[in-house]
């Protein structure tokens, strides 16, 4: 999963290979859907979400998912090209406002201090 964190924050390539050409990366991170009004709000790329307020309105684009007790996130910041990957367990997946499970958040912001 951090690869895959590591081809999107590389503009499409890694360990000197291209993966994904520019404007796809583009047309992955461009809002495609949005549903603000809806419980949690909603605003999607393609296969992505767009996040603005886990980190005081940087833009976030990356995915998360839960099955069984277990959370996953990738998370990147397009602008700066640094991002968070992380698998846990045993937490419980509650939302916030921008329907980021509220434990991917917090560790997103606790993390993301290390990359600044």
């Amino acid at each position: 999963m951090a690869r895959l964190g590591c081809v999107y924050a590389g503009d499409g390539a890694y360990g000197g290979k291209r993966y994904l050409t520019r404007e796809s990366l583009t047309l992955l991170n461009t809002l495609q859907f949005s549903d603000p009004a809806a419980e949690p709000p909603v605003f999607r790329g393609l296969g992505s979400m767009l996040v603005g307020e886990v980190l005081d309105g940087r833009l976030l684009v990356g995915h998360q998912g839960n099955a069984y007790g277990m959370l996953s996130c990738l998370f990147y910041d397009p602008a700066t090209h640094c991002g968070v990957a992380f698998i846990t367990n045993g937490c419980g997946s509650g939302q916030d406002g921008e329907g980021l499970y509220n434990i991917n958040a917090d560790v997103i912001r606790v993390l993301w201090q290390y990359l600044a």
